[in-house]
C-alpha cells in the first residue's frame, strides 16, 4: 500500500482481491489500474476520476511518480 498526503488528504493506491491497484480517498474506490505505477501516472497526470483532485490540475505541486509516495505493509 502507497500513501500520498495531498492537500485534499491522504489518497492510497492498494492492491485488490482482483490483482489490480484500487486509487482511494476516504475510502471510496475512484480509479483501478493494473500496476501501481500505472495508478500514481494517473493522480500525476491529473485523471483519477476523483474531482476534487482532477480539478486541481496547474494549480499545486503533485508526486511525479510513485517513488514520491510513502509505501507501507498490505494490512497497515
Amino acid at each position: 500500500m502507497w500513501v500520498y498526503k495531498s492537500i485534499i488528504g491522504p489518497l492510497i493506491i492498494k492492491r485488490m482481491s482482483n490483482g489490480r491497484y484500487g486509487l482511494f480517498y476516504n475510502g471510496e474506490l475512484y480509479n483501478s489500474s493494473p500496476s501501481a505505477r500505472a495508478a500514481a501516472d494517473d493522480v500525476c497526470c491529473f485523471a483519477t476520476g476523483l474531482s476534487k483532485w482532477d480539478s486541481l490540475s496547474g494549480f499545486i505541486d503533485y508526486p511525479s511518480d510513485l517513488s514520491e509516495w510513502v509505501q507501507y505493509p498490505d494490512n497497515w
